[in-house]
């Protein structure tokens, strides 16, 4: 997966920022299976230009989500761009609204999970 977000936020200090043009190459590649956590989901439900453009470049390509929280009209937006899953569920009801909507639930065990 080609990552999406490059720096995580604009308060991050990544040392490199990965734009559209950038991911297009990377994409084309063989490995490159689609778009890697989409983690700037008020970029995608605002409409964000150069997010929206890192989606498009994505083709028929997999995007992966990752949108805590998200749900109502915002949620219907983020998956009208075509993406497909999250990560990121905390309660059993943001899960079920996801599903509804069609994404895929993955459910990971993070070490908060064992507080």
């Amino acid at each position: 997966m080609v990552p999406s977000c490059v720096p995580a936020t604009s308060l991050e200090t990544s040392g490199a920022i990965l734009k559209a043009a950038d991911i297009k190459t990377l994409l084309k590649e063989p490995w490159a299976i689609g778009l890697a956590e989409m983690m700037n989901f008020p970029g995608v439900i605002q409409r964000n230009p150069e997010v929206l453009k890192k989606i498009e470049m994505a083709g028929e390509k997999r995007i992966d989500g990752h949108a805590p929280f998200l749900s109502g009209k915002g949620l219907h937006a983020y998956c009208v761009a075509r993406i497909r899953s999250d990560h990121e569920c905390t309660t059993a009801a943001e899960a079920k609204e996801k599903l509804k909507d069609g994404m895929w639930i993955m459910i990971r065990e993070g070490t908060a999970a064992r507080i």
